[in-house]
């Protein structure tokens, strides 16, 4: 798994050395956002032997949503995820409290997941702000939903740079049909790059009725400034291509760091027995780079310290995330992903960890609609050998 990795950065920053006048750094703006909604349903395979558990998988439906903002002095990101699955346990024997009995025999598991963060910035150009966050995790086998709600401070800003990459991949496709006559100068591109924003396109919609033909007509405009727009003239065929590229699947670009520092609280947990909410010290780390224009790699860290038994120290856990990102073509992405999470008692040295990987190839079909095809390896505590689980999916991307 990691040489394959290897082997994909090493690749990209081939490609690197031929765009490297090109950096999605050079995206700065006061307002950035993303915003994405899919359903989605599959069919998979598994092989998952957990101790008692042994599972075999049908199919599944699933229900995502994202909606980033940043700027000064507010930036803010919300995550839902939604997931039912056909899939039934053939055998059980659990001592776990925290799971119920009564969903042993259940053939339809479901798991919804919500996650929001609220950054205010403090100062005035400054990137310290003060946040609060709030986590809600319910599945089947759980008695009670786990939420827990978190507040402090931080440091750092992130940026979404997806309308640049978006603007270079129309750049190509421009240049491929005769429509551009040359690269784009590179002030022109930044500035093509900025009218494609999700909150530049949000205003068109809000101040003109045909806000599309405004809209077009401006993007024109931008291009014949270049020079390299043929007979100065976007004309059908370039407003289709935009227009398609805009509908595509383009994995989102940040770039960005952030440091966060808070106390938390657990208002309900999904154990049985334990009805006690416990406070606890929840330290993160966020990072995000694009490679090139063409990789992406994103990677967060969080450890957390509860006040177990009103004291500090005794137990905790982190969760470690890596995800990779790379283009390989207008219509096919790449997407790897490794996670990582541990849980640690040092009263009793008892150490518990289970480590995921995913690697998913991602194909347009037409416009909104793709394919995606993934591959799960995963293995938890106690378990001797590895579990795999092979997902094939259409996902029609709403937003």
């Amino acid at each position: 798994m990691i040489s394959f990795f290897i082997g994909v950065i090493i690749f990209t920053q081939e490609r690197a050395i031929k765009e490297a006048d090109i950096s999605l750094r050079d995206y700065r703006v006061p307002i950035s956002s993303a915003r994405s909604s899919f359903v989605s349903g599959m069919i998979h395979l598994q092989d998952r032997e957990e101790e008692d558990f042994l599972f075999t998988g049908v199919g599944t439906f699933g229900l995502d949503f994202n909606k980033f903002y940043s700027s000064l002095p507010f930036a803010y990101d919300i995550t839902f995820h939604s997931r039912i699955d056909g899939e039934y346990p053939d055998s059980f024997l659990v001592k776990d409290t925290t799971i119920r009995s009564d969903s042993f025999y259940t053939r339809i598991f479901h798991l919804h997941q919500f996650s929001t963060q609220l950054n205010k910035y403090i100062f005035r150009g400054k990137d310290l702000f003060g946040f609060l966050k709030f986590d809600y995790l319910n599945k089947t086998v759980f008695v009670r939903p786990e939420t827990k709600i978190t507040a402090g401070i931080g440091y750092g800003r992130f940026i979404n740079a997806t309308p640049l990459a978006r603007a270079l991949r129309i750049e190509e496709e421009l240049k491929r049909e005769g429509i551009l006559t040359a690269n784009l100068p590179y002030g022109i591109l930044l500035k093509f790059a900025e009218h494609l924003a999700p909150e530049v396109r949000k205003k068109y919609q809000e101040e003109y009725y045909y806000w599309e033909r405004e809209y077009y007509r401006n993007l024109e405009e931008i291009l014949k400034a270049s020079g390299v727009l043929k007979n100065q003239e976007l004309g059908s065929g370039g407003t289709l291509v935009i227009n398609d590229v805009l509908n595509e699947f383009v994995a989102e670009r940040y770039y960005g760091h952030e440091f966060t520092a808070g106390v938390g609280y657990e208002l309900s947990n999904p154990g049985e027995a334990d009805t006690i909410h416990h406070m606890f010290v929840e330290l993160g780390e966020k990072f995000a780079t694009p490679i090139d224009v063409r990789a992406q790699f994103i990677q967060s860290f969080t450890i957390q310290f509860p006040f177990t038994g009103g004291e500090l120290g005794d137990e905790f856990s982190s969760g470690l995330s890596l995800r990779f990102s790379y283009e390989v073509s207008n219509k096919i992405d790449f997407v790897g992903s490794y996670y990582l999470n541990l849980d640690i008692f040092t009263e009793k040295f008892q150490v518990s960890h289970s480590h995921e990987s995913n690697i998913s190839f991602i194909y347009t079909i037409i416009n909104r609609l793709d394919l995606v095809n993934t591959m799960s390896i995963r293995r938890p505590s106690g378990v001797e050998r590895f579990n795999w689980e092979w997902r094939t999916e259409l996902k029609y991307r709403i937003l």
